[in-house]
């Protein structure tokens, strides 16, 4: 779900806050450590 937020361009702010949590930075930690890349959608 993080994958497909991030395609669609949103910023792990706005994607943390969607899901419910309350630090940004531990999603953004999450993000890095899994090494996960947006896809761009078209």
């Amino acid at each position: 779900r993080i994958k497909e937020l991030l395609g669609y361009g949103l910023s792990v702010r706005k994607i943390a806050t969607l899901l419910g949590q309350t630090s940004h930075i531990a999603l953004n930690t999450y993000i890095n450590k899994r090494g996960l890349q947006p896809t761009p959608k078209v």
